[in-house]
Formats: structure tokens, sequence, C-alpha cells
């Protein structure tokens, strides 16, 4: 066991880690991936009858964008008209995965698990 030795009145303080203050392109990530948890991850289109949607269509909604089921012919207008903060945490989603989200996202073996815990490692700079 360790012993700090402090004056008398003096209150040790427990170590905290920092929390990175984020932009506003990782909290769209973060946000994404709150969406994603609650409608699940739906592949090859934006949104399908069930309510869930796929990596892109999670990150317009974030983006205050309503994605429409497009059965993935519409998503360049979309993304035309989600402004640069979509943009940004598209590409940088893009840049961790190697690749384009919506590729990586249909992928038969892809689960809304670790899309959810892709988007948030990506938003906390991981």
């Amino acid at each position: 066991m360790f012993l700090e030795e402090k004056a008398p009145g003096e209150v040790v303080q427990p170590h905290r880690e920092r929390v990175p203050e984020l932009d506003e392109a990782s909290k769209l990530l973060l946000k994404a991936a709150d969406v994603l948890e609650k409608c699940g991850l739906a592949k090859w289109t934006t949104y399908d009858e069930q309510g869930r949607m796929c990596v892109s269509g999670a990150m317009l909604r974030a983006a205050g964008i309503a994605p429409l089921r497009d059965k993935g012919s519409g998503l360049n207008y979309y993304w035309h008209n989600a402004g640069s903060l979509a943009i940004e945490a598209d590409t940088r989603l893009g840049k961790s995965l190697n690749g384009e989200p919506p590729t990586w996202n249909n992928q038969p073996e892809r689960t809304v698990g670790e899309v959810v815990v892709k988007l948030r490692a990506v938003a906390l700079g991981g």
C-alpha cells in the first residue's frame, strides 16, 4: 500500500483521466453511434422498412438530415446537402477504415456493435 505525505487539512484529489475536448465532427460521430444503437444497422440502403440505418444514414441523421430509403441511389444527393461537418465526420471515419464507410458497413459479417464501437473510437481519436 502506498501512503502519501500531506499537510494537515490538505485533501488528496483522486487521479482523474483528462477527458479530451471534442470538436463538432467528433460529437457528430458520437451522436451517429447513439442513433445506430437505438435503431439498428441497415445494409445496402441508408434507411430500411424496420427503421434501421447504415453508418452513412446515421451520420446524416446526426447532422439533422432525415435520410430516406434510397435503395443505394440517392446518397450523393444527401451528402451534397449535408454540410461540411457531416462530410468531415465521414472523411475521418473513411480514413480510419482505409476505405469507404458504406463498403465497410455493407460487409455481411458487420454488426451494429462493431459500427458503434468504431464510430466512438474515431470520435475519441482512435
